[in-house]
Order: C-alpha cells, then structure tokens, then sequence
C-alpha cells in the first residue's frame, strides 16, 4: 500500500543490501545500548563502579546518551525524545541495581560471606 504513494513520483529501490544497511546502522546499536543495565550491573559485581559514582557523574552520563539518541535516530525531535527517556530511564535502573548489589554485597560481607 504505501509503495504505491506517490505513484510515478518517485522510484521505489527495496534491496536486501538497503535492508541489512538499515539493521546494521540502527538495530544493533540499539541493541548493545540498551544492554547497559547488565553492563552496569556486571561492573559493579566486579567492583569497578559503583551507585555513588553512577549518581555523581549522572549529569554527563545524561548528556551521552543524549548526543547517542541524537547520532542514532533519524533527524527530528519527537524520535530523539522517544530514544532518549528509554534510555535515562536505563541509566536509573542501573543506578538502582547497582545499589542492590552493592546492598548484598555488604550484607553478605557483615554475615562473612565473602562471594
């Protein structure tokens, strides 16, 4: 239906390489983005970051996924809104389990747990 808009107009060119440039450039990256919650989660089990550093630099770490959202969605407003909340909201979950883990960390080291 919408390959026949604007008919005689335009010159519609569906290539499978068009297609794997699409999934490439956008998908992926959206992928291994939207992983920062375990990233996060992974590197504060190991203990090279941790909640106060998360909250600390929270400003600059919003600033980055800003300027992600904007290299990777298409040029207008309402798309790098739409990619930015998600990932703020990311961010904030990673804060929350990182303070979880850490929570248990503690817990288990007070109950001479030391895993």
């Amino acid at each position: 239906m919408l390959l026949g808009l604007g008919e005689g107009l335009f010159e519609t060119q569906l290539t499978a390489q068009n297609y794997l440039d699409f999934v490439f450039q956008t998908t992926i990256p959206l992928a291994f983005i939207f992983e920062l919650p375990v990233i996060i989660a992974f590197l504060t089990s190991i203990g090279l970051i941790g909640p106060g550093l998360l909250v600390t630099y929270r400003r600059y770490a919003y600033f980055i996924l800003l300027v992600l959202a904007v290299i990777l969605t298409p040029a207008d407003f309402i798309s790098d809104l739409a990619m930015t909340i998600p990932l703020i909201s990311l961010y904030e979950l990673s804060i929350v389990i990182s303070k979880r883990i850490i929570k248990k960390k503690m817990k288990g080291e007070k109950n001479g747990d030391l895993t």
